[in-house]
């Protein structure tokens, strides 16, 4: 009598490297509620969506342990000859990686799903010269309400604003978290002085004055465009 086993499905994910550490997460936490085995494979480009089959053919290398790839759900219209070229089984996933857990047969929290996230929001008030102070303070206070993480300073270009430090210490002192968008450097570091700690709109006529505020020990930072 044999005593050969048919090994556990082993399945081979296959992302490009922007989604890399978030699909890292989502698969680990599946193979502690599931058991799988699994290997990750991160292809030689920034988007995965950019795929195609006929560039994965000549850049995925299947390791002989896999009973399935798993690729991105973009390529399920065009994907259809891969499992015939590579000899094994080919599962398109979800779309948005997020939702691996569910085509897997799992159920995830999705309230614990939106608390978890790396980005910051950042909502602008424009033209934010011609607001008085309790203007720019009650539109501050809306756009914290709706989300927002950072509360952009938008300066007017055709002229320079010489109250922009005290509007933006006003903010800073009421608990937000501010920015300023500027290519003045004269506004950029004022503002930077006063608590902003991030500048928009940097470019080599300003960047000097952006990075002041990480000069002055402040934890700023800056953004070209």
């Amino acid at each position: 009598m044999s005593n050969d086993k048919t090994p556990p499905p082993h399945f081979h994910f296959v992302t490009g490297r922007l989604a890399e550490t978030a699909l890292r997460e989502v698969v680990e936490e599946l193979a502690a509620k599931l058991g799988l085995q699994y290997t990750i494979d991160v292809m030689p480009i920034t988007v995965a969506a950019l795929m195609t089959p006929k560039w994965l053919m000549r850049h995925l290398q299947i390791p002989a342990q896999a009973t399935a790839v798993v690729l991105p759900g973009y390529l399920q219209e065009s994907g259809h000859d891969l499992a015939s070229q590579w000899g094994i089984d080919v599962i398109f996933g979800p779309r948005d990686l997020r939702q691996l857990p569910e085509f897997f047969g799992t159920k995830t929290d999705r309230a614990d799903v939106m608390d978890r996230y790396d980005i910051a929001i950042i909502a602008e008030i424009n033209h934010a010269p011609r607001l008085d102070a309790n203007a720019l303070v009650d539109r501050a206070t809306a756009l914290k309400n709706d989300g927002a993480d950072f509360i952009d300073i938008g300066c007017d270009p055709a002229s320079r604003w010489n109250e922009v430090g005290d509007a933006v210490a006003r903010l800073v002192d009421l608990g937000f978290v501010v920015s300023i968008d500027t290519f003045d450097p004269w506004e950029a570091e004022a503002a930077c002085r006063r608590g902003a700690s991030l500048v928009l709109s940097v470019n080599a006529s300003n960047r000097d004055a952006a990075g002041l505020g990480m000069r002055s020990g402040r934890d700023s930072r800056y953004t070209r465009r």
